[in-house]
């Protein structure tokens, strides 16, 4: 890899942080966070593919906008399931 920032690997040391407690990190089993690891990133990959879909050009259509908005209430959803236990 080169110099540049991992910003994946940051997220998702940040997800962790905040769905397990120190100890459960410290005492996870290597296979689960490989799999955490794998489907954060299979997720990542997936989320690029979404907004690969966005009008080509610099300007923002409707669609674009449609597209945007309903990802950020899926995520602000998870984000508050999340918040309470039940994600």
């Amino acid at each position: 890899m080169s110099d540049r920032p991992r910003l994946l690997d940051k997220e998702l040391q940040a997800l962790l942080a905040k769905c397990f407690t120190p100890e459960q990190l410290r005492t996870m089993d290597p296979l689960q966070r490989t799999d955490i690891r794998r489907f954060f990133f299979a997720g990542a990959n997936t989320f690029l593919g979404i907004l690969m879909k966005t009008s080509p050009g610099t300007e923002v259509t409707d669609t674009d906008m449609a597209l945007m908005e309903a990802l950020q209430a899926e995520l602000d959803h998870f984000g508050h399931d999340l918040e309470a236990g039940r994600a």
